[in-house]
This record gives structure tokens, sequence and C-alpha cells, in this order.
């Protein structure tokens, strides 16, 4: 009973003395803002909401198993426990659990692999880790923006990222708790920047290769794309880089170049357009004919052509002149010395292809009239008359213009019964002349022989030849030549390619040869009466009397028959009826060789030689 009382007693003493110590307590915290425990009265620092202090005792938070925090209700972020299976205290961080002060709960993972610099708004991007050890989750975070596809929780993710740099993190998650976090930085790959200015050749020509372009290294690029608006172009070298050479075809147009940037990400913008200007070649120069030498004039007129395509001008090229108007393809053209020979180019450009040009030749000569050299010179009728009976030179020391020219061959020489063919007879009334030296060959007559006789020798002025004269035949067909050798037997005489043909022979009860040909008829064929007539020549008075040149010689009889004649203009007659040679045919005249008479051991004569004559007004 006495228990009891005493029970009651300290019962309400220990209760009053709570409710006072209570009331303290509170009249503490509202004094001064916060709550303080502690045995000394001390008033809780104004910082704390609740100072707990104790020198002999600690604080019990709530205490209780990884499962039991697990499926605590709505958490609040800030939220405290004690972990009483990994003996830890853990706070909510509004997504998990978080272990204070052991980090040893579980590793932080490894690095992350994966892609540091993707394209801004890349998506399915991978990255992933090793797994951690005791981890039985994995939380990832990323950059703003970002958003992740598939993985969460686990070693591996996908992402689909917008255009913020940052971070992507991961930490390890056990049923104590989370890791430190372990985080790669991304930093996108941008596209490459814009094109500068393009820089290169224009303009170009049509055809033209190798021409250079270039732009300045474009940032962020690992390729390039250049493009052309007109037809015909082609990239040569350094395609998908900053530095090109281009080729043009043939039928290339005008366009404009650019060029862009690429890289994994996309392209960049395209540079400003390169205006290019394709040029066709020039029309092809045409200078027009030589002018002909004209005596003392000191002016011309051109006749260049008009070009389609490109500008022309006239240049000098060498001698003395000048142009009135370069540009003019009819130019006039003054002070031309005399004499001389200028030569002037007339070129078409059309830059920068390949110009056309074509020269014309101007020869002038001085006003004194024709001197010359060379020969036997002579005159009749107020002309200067050069005469060659032997090869040599004939030069014109002074002035220019026309001057007659006759050439005969050689003649050919009588063979046994056909007579020798006349020399080539070769006249030109108007050739021109320049101041310079032309050959003159004489050409010598052919041998007589007891069988064929040779023929005559060219002669030759300037580009004017004249053949010799055909050999006559023995048992054949006369030999061809500037006039036709005579033949024998039934054989057709020698084609004259200057003259006449020769005659041909007769066999029978007799046998007679055929005359030679002349330049101004063929020589006649043998009969049983007479041997051939040679073919008569042609007269000329270039030597200032009428000269006849260039006659046949006369054909064999035999058996009594009459030999043939000589045809006028130089032939030789056939010799004597069966016992004498052949006559030869004059001397400078190209008359061909008589035949032997019908007897063996003789022969025919040799041909006359030929001859040059040249005449002209002094």
């Amino acid at each position: 009973m006495k228990t009891t009382k005493t029970f009651k007693v300290a019962k309400s003493i220990i209760s009053a003395l709570l409710i006072i110590n209570c009331q303290l307590l509170i009249i503490n915290c509202v004094a001064q803002g916060g709550a303080s425990i502690n045995t000394t009265g001390t008033a809780a620092h104004n910082s704390a909401m609740l100072d707990v202090s104790s020198t002999t005792q600690g604080q019990l938070l709530p205490r209780m198993s990884s499962a039991q925090m697990n499926v605590i209700t709505s958490p609040a972020t800030g939220l405290v426990i004690y972990n009483t299976d990994c003996n830890t205290l853990s706070y909510y961080n509004g997504t998990f659990w978080v272990a204070i002060g052991n980090t040893g709960i579980v590793s932080a993972p490894g690095v992350i692999t994966g892609n540091t610099a993707p394209c801004q708004n890349a998506t399915g991007v991978a990255y992933s880790i090793a797994p951690v050890s005791g981890a039985t989750a994995y939380n990832w975070t990323l950059p703003t923006g970002a958003t992740l596809a598939t993985g969460q929780g686990t070693t591996s993710i996908t992402v689909n990222f917008g255009i913020s740099n940052g971070n992507v993190c991961v930490t390890a998650i056990s049923s104590c708790g989370s890791s430190n976090a372990n985080c790669t930085a991304i930093t996108f790959l941008p596209v490459p920047s814009a094109a500068g200015t393009i820089s290169g050749t224009i303009p170009v020509c049509q055809s033209q290769n190798g021409v250079s372009y270039s732009i300045s290294s474009i940032s962020g690029a690992t390729g390039y794309v250049w493009a052309y608006t007109g037809n015909g172009f082609s990239v040569a070298t350094g395609s998908n880089t900053n530095s090109i050479t281009a080729d043009y075809s043939v039928t290339a147009t005008s366009g404009n170049l650019s060029v862009y940037g690429t890289n994994v990400c996309g392209n960049g913008s395209a540079s400003s357009t390169y205006a290019v200007t394709v040029n066709s070649p020039p029309t092809t120069a045409s200078a027009g004919n030589d002018i002909n030498p004209v005596c003392g004039v000191t002016t011309a007129t051109l006749a260049g052509n008009t070009p389609s395509v490109g500008t022309g001008s006239w240049s000098v090229v060498s001698g003395t002149a000048t142009i009135t108007t370069p540009s003019s393809p009819t130019s006039g053209i003054t002070g031309l010395a005399v004499p001389d020979t200028a030569t002037l180019r007339w070129t078409i450009s059309n830059s920068p292809c390949t110009a056309s040009a074509d020269d014309v030749v101007i020869t002038t000569i001085s006003c004194c009239n024709i001197t010359g050299t060379g020969g036997t010179i002579t005159s009749s009728g107020g002309r200067t008359i050069h005469t060659f009976t032997s090869s040599e030179t004939f030069a014109v020391t002074c002035g220019g213009g026309n001057v007659q020219v006759l050439v005969i061959g050689g003649g050919g020489g009588g063979g046994y019964t056909g007579g020798g063919g006349a020399g080539g007879y070769q006249y030109n009334a108007s050739f021109p002349v320049t101041i310079q030296s032309y050959t003159v060959i004489v050409g010598g007559g052919g041998n007589g022989s007891q069988q064929l006789g040779s023929n005559g020798n060219n002669s030759v002025f300037s580009t004017i030849t004249a053949l010799g004269g055909g050999g006559g035949s023995h048992t054949e067909a006369g030999n061809n030549g500037g006039s036709g050798g005579g033949s024998s037997g039934t054989l057709a005489g020698g084609i004259g390619s200057q003259g006449n043909n020769g005659g041909s022979g007769h066999w029978g009860t007799t046998w007679d040869g055929g005359g030679g040909g002349g330049a101004g008829s063929a020589g006649t064929s043998g009969t049983s009466n007479n041997g051939g007539h040679g073919g008569n020549g042609l007269a000329n008075s270039i030597s200032g009397s009428s000269v006849t040149y260039a006659g046949g010689g006369g054909g064999a009889g035999t058996n009594g028959q009459s030999a043939g004649v000589a045809g006028t203009g130089g032939g030789g007659n056939s010799g004597a009826v069966s016992s004498g040679n052949g006559y030869a045919g004059t001397a400078n005249t190209g008359g061909g060789g008589g035949s032997s008479g019908a007897n063996s051991g003789l022969s025919g004569g040799p041909g006359g030689s030929g001859i040059v004559i040249i005449s002209y007004l002094p």
C-alpha cells in the first residue's frame, strides 16, 4: 500500500516536471524561431529549425530494411532513413534512394563507350558501359533536349539528341543506393561551314583542258561537291577536294560554277556562283593571195577574211610596210620598200582560245626595165635576146616582169633504118621573172646507132622542161620522146609527148624505115617506094628572125628505094641507099638524126643539140 502511494507521488512529480519542461521548450521555440533539445536549456541556433545537442547521447532516425525503404509511398525528396541492410543513411533524391557517406556500397560505372561527337538531332545513338558488380539497375541522364529512346535502367541505351551539347551520365544502383555518376561530354559535330569564294581561270575556250579552280578549305568538311550549270564541263582531277582541274568539251557552253562542303552530318551552304564564260575558237584566218610583183608600187590593199568569231589584226612579219588600219581585213598598206618582199600576218583571236593566223607576201620591184646576164646577148626590134647553146645561168639583175622563152630539147639519134625524133618544143610568151638567178640546161642530141638510136637530153629553163627526142629504131618500135623516133619493119613509131609521133616502117619486098616525128608534124611511114620522111618543125622568131626548130630525121629506103628526107627544122637526112651513115641533126635546133642506109655496119646520125632563147623588152 505504501509502495503504491510512493509510485503515484513520484509519477505526479515527473509529470509536473515534464509539463514544465515542455512549456519552457515551447517558450524557447517561440522566442528563438527553432526548437532545441538539450539538457542545458540552450536556445536553438537561429539558422536551425531543430537544434539537438548532447555529449552523451545520439539521435535515432527511422530504421528499416531496403525492402521497407523501397515501399515507402511517394517518398518526399530529401526524406532520410537508416538502412539496416546496408548500415548506412540514405536519402531520396526525387528519383531513387542515395546512400550517404558510404561510396563502397556500389562502384561507379566505368568508361561510357559511344559517339562523343554525333550530329545535331541524331537519333538512335548508342552508349554502353560494362556491368557494375552488385548493381541492380542504372540511371542515365542526358543533355538538355535529348531523350532516352531505349535502355533506361540497363547498361546499354539509345539516345535521340536535340541541338544542345552536354553530358551523358550514368550511375549504378543497388539495394543500398546509388553510386557516384560517370559522365562523357557530348559535343555535336556541326555541318560544314558555308563555302567561300571560288577563284580560277575565266574566260575559257571550248576544248580547253586542265583549267584550275579552288576555294579555301571549308571548316568541318570531309568532302566537296562541285556543280556547273553549263554543258561540256567535267572534273578531271581533285574530285571531292577544294582544288580541282576541269576539262571543257568542244561543245561546252558558258555557265555558273559552285561548290559546297559535306560531312556525315549533311551539307554546308554553297558558295556564291562563279560565272564562267566559254569562248569558241576563232574563225580560221585567211590573209588572201600573195600580191604579185608590181614595178615601183609602194602601196597595196590587203584582202583578209572577216571573222565571224573573234577579232582580227594585221602585223608586219618581215620587210618594210605601214598598216593603215590594223583591225580591218581590207586595210591599206603604205611605205612598201622597192625592191622588197614584205610578209604581213592576219591574226584572228578570241582569247583564251588559240589564235588563227595566215600570211600574205607582197613583192615589189624597181621601175627599171628587166636587165639580165647569161648566154649570148643580142638585140632585135628593141628587144634583148639571150641565146643559150650550153648550160649556164640566166640572172635578172634589175627590174622584173614577163619574158618570152623558147626551150628546145636535144634531138633523138637515128637508128638502123628509123629516123630520130625531134627534141621537145616548149614556148612561153609571158613567163614572169624577178631579180634572181635561173638555171639553164641545154640538152645534147642523142647518139646515132647501128641498132636503136639514143634519146636526146632534156633542156630546162626554170620550171620549163623540153624533153629529148626519141631515138630511131632497128627492128623494134621507135623510142618515145619530145617527138617520137621512126620505127623499123611494120612496128609503130615512137610517141611524141611535146611534138608528134614517128612514122612506122614498111616490110615487104623492100624494108623501109619510118621518119622521126617533128614539132610541127608526124614522121611519115616507109613505103615500098621510099623511106619515111622526117616530120617538119615549127618556126619561131624569138631570136629576131624566123627560125624553124625541131624537125624529124629521115628514114632509110632499101633495095634501090629512095631514102627519106629530113623534116624542116634541123632534121638529118637518111644515109645513101644501102651504103651511107645517117646525117646528123643540125646543132641547136633539136633536129632528129637521120637513119643509116640499109646496110650492116652503118650508123644513124646523131641528133642536133637543143637551145634555150630568152627575149624581153629592156
